[in-house]
């Protein structure tokens, strides 16, 4: 009986919890992958709508740049087709179109200043500036280069006329991080594809991969993904909140067009010389040295911890007289130096007829120079002073003056480098045709002086060497033999 009764409460419960379940309402329960779809659908519309946004804000402000330049040819070829002894079927082509973009970074009454690159216009005779994004919108204006700058790729061109003309905005490229997103606009491969936007990220920064020349060229590029095609020369890299912080420049690419590895000269370039575009000429400060990094091996020669290293002093410049070659550097008017191409930019940001107070280490001692800022001149001077040398070989001889001559260095004194053994530790560091002038910061004339100043370093001690390769000046630090 016991049993039945509980058998019986069993299934009276069971009934109770099936009319509880079926009387609430349905309810729906989205699984959780479709949440998080949501959430990702809404996060790339909102990326996408930043895009769109940026687009249109920057896009008026880009432009169509198509420049001719003349067509030289050399004096063997003219000969060549002077003297050519059949009839011509063809004419040789007198001038040459090239195509680019740029950007409208100032508007002041019926002028706007279009930056683009020094590539872009340069030897160009005629310039044609499109403006306008829609066909019905376009017009077309005579440019003329303002002002270029070869040493940072940099150009300016002003148009004239009704406009209406739209500035873009400018960032700071500094506050610029890697893996920010960036837009790349502008026209590759011509005309048919203006204003074409492309999206990517920001690859890398302070970029040096030698594409602008000379001896006083600076590079920092930006690095990004974001496409670049022949034609965007000259384009804005902006970022999402529609600044420029680029002007695209070069892409890397074995093939000669977009391989995914594009560079952008940093706005922050383009605005410290601004101002000398618009007027036409470019000013930059100048000390007159050549000088290295400061590695961790000559931290220990030079007892210094910071700084860079003056290899070279160029004669009659401003630091002739006041700086030395085997100087560190550690501070320029005040500030710590920890980089040498931002002490290279201080420098040239620095006005012309400045006093500026240099702190170096010399000879272990600190010590407080002022230098009065020249103006940087196009090329490198030729007139250099001796400096301290440095380099070590193992067969050394006299520098005659045949010698010298033969070599490029007349004037010089030192020793010469006749070869380097396989087994000396400075193999992979002194080459033939090195000259030594210093040893260990002691200036060394003769074979003798070398043999005398080489004979006071142990076999096992490392040894400071200055020494002239070419044209440039360098210290050269060589491990002793290990025991």
């Amino acid at each position: 009986m016991h049993k039945r009764l509980t058998t019986a409460r069993i299934w009276l419960a069971f009934l109770v919890v099936l009319v509880l379940v079926f009387s609430q309402k349905p309810t729906q329960i989205a699984p959780l992958w479709a949440a998080e779809s949501s959430a990702d659908v809404t996060a790339a519309e909102q990326l996408s709508q930043a895009f769109v946004e940026v687009a249109e804000e920057v896009k008026p402000a880009v432009v169509f740049i198509q420049v001719e330049v003349k067509v030289s040819l050399s004096p063997e070829t003219e000969e060549f087709f002077r003297d050519w002894p059949f009839p011509r079927q063809f004419e040789l082509p007198e001038r040459q179109q090239g195509v680019g973009s740029g950007v409208v970074v100032k508007v002041q009454d019926d002028t706007a200043y279009i930056l683009t690159n020094y590539h872009v216009v340069e030897n160009a005779e005629n310039i044609k500036v499109i403006v306008g994004v829609e066909e019905t919108q376009k017009k077309e204006y005579k440019g003329k280069v303002r002002g270029r700058d070869s040493k940072t790729e940099l150009a300016l061109v002003e148009i004239k006329g009704e406009g209406p003309f739209q500035a873009a905005r400018l960032g700071d490229s500094e506050k610029l991080r890697v893996g920010e997103w960036v837009l790349a606009i502008g026209n590759p491969f011509g005309y048919m594809l203006s204003h074409t936007v492309s999206a990517g990220i920001v690859s890398g920064k302070g970029r040096q991969v030698g594409i602008v020349r000379g001896p006083f060229a600076y590079e920092d590029f930006i690095q990004t993904d974001a496409a670049i095609n022949r034609g965007n020369s000259g384009g804005p890299l902006v970022n999402l909140k529609g600044e420029v912080v680029g002007i695209n420049a070069a892409i890397f690419s074995r093939v000669g067009e977009y391989a995914g590895v594009g560079f952008a000269i940093p706005i922050n370039t383009a605005k410290e010389i601004l101002g000398g575009l618009i007027e036409g000429r470019v000013v930059r400060g100048y000390l007159g040295i050549y000088f290295g990094p400061l590695t961790a091996e000559l931290k220990e020669h030079f007892d210094a911890e910071q700084g860079v290293l003056v290899t070279q002093v160029y004669k009659g410049s401003p630091a002739d007289g006041v700086l030395e070659a085997g100087d560190v550097i550690t501070h320029y008017d005040g500030r710590a130096v920890l980089d040498g191409e931002k002490f290279r930019r201080w420098v040239a940001q620095t006005k012309v007829g400045e006093k500026v107070k240099i702190k170096v280490i010399r000879d272990g001692e600190e010590k407080t120079l002022e230098v009065t800022i020249g103006e940087q001149p196009s090329e490198t001077p030729v007139a250099l002073l001796p400096g301290r040398p440095e380099v070590l070989g193992i067969s050394v001889q006299e520098l005659t003056l045949e010698l010298a001559r033969q070599m490029g260095y007349e004037g010089e004194k030192g020793v010469l480098v006749s070869s380097v053994a396989e087994d000396s530790p400075a193999r992979d560091r002194i080459l033939p045709g090195d000259l030594i002038k210093e040893v260990n910061r002691r200036p060394v004339s003769s074979v003798a002086e070398f043999i005398r100043e080489m004979s006071k370093v142990a076999p096992e001690e490392s040894v400071l060497l200055y020494i002239r390769r070419g044209n440039n000046y360098v210290f050269v630090p060589v491990p002793g033999r290990e025991k």
